[in-house]
């Protein structure tokens, strides 16, 4: 027997297909996407915040500086709060490593 005009070849049962690898390399990705975006537009925000402040009240750039580091701290914050939940904690007393 050949092979389907489509070239797709029978699987084994348990076996995943190959085909979708990608689109769930992107969904376990998408949240790290996520936060990482959060984090250049919180800064960029506030940037322009401090940059609009210091115009109106002419302290430039004190503000721009302030507002840059503020939004580069609250977007550093959540970044590191979304890569600490992802991961795994132990259950309390038990072996840290799974073992029964």
């Amino acid at each position: 027997m050949g092979a389907s005009p489509m070239g797709n070849e029978r699987m084994e049962s348990g076996q995943k297909p190959k085909g979708n690898s990608w689109v769930q390399s992107y969904a376990q990705s998408s949240r790290y996407v996520g936060a990482g975006i959060q984090l250049a537009v919180s800064t960029f925000l506030c940037l322009l915040g401090g940059t609009w402040l210091d115009r109106q009240w002419g302290t430039s750039p004190l503000l721009l500086f302030l507002g840059t580091f503020l939004g580069a701290g609250a977007g550093f914050y959540n970044f590191y709060k979304i890569l600490t939940s992802t991961q795994s904690k132990p259950k309390k007393g038990g072996d840290p490593c799974g073992k029964a």
